[in-house]
């Protein structure tokens, strides 16, 4: 159950890394988009990189809730 948990909140923490600079670009009053673009490709590998980890925690999470309730 932990291992979903931590799962889904590692999903959660990917998508909030993934709108993190387009909030700071708009609080930060727009302009160059040329260097955003390149700010937030960063951005996007890191959200990618967190968020397949957590799909695989996820899934490993499910997959030891599903054999523990057949064991039980």
């Amino acid at each position: 159950m932990t291992l979903l948990v931590l799962g889904l909140l590692g999903i959660a923490a990917a998508v909030l890394i993934f709108i993190m600079p387009f909030g700071l670009f708009l609080l930060g009053g727009g302009g160059n988009t040329e260097a955003f673009d390149d700010i937030a490709a960063n951005f996007r590998l890191v959200a990618s990189l967190v968020a397949g980890v957590s799909v695989l925690m996820a899934g490993g999470g499910i997959a030891l809730i599903v054999v523990a309730g057949r064991r039980g």
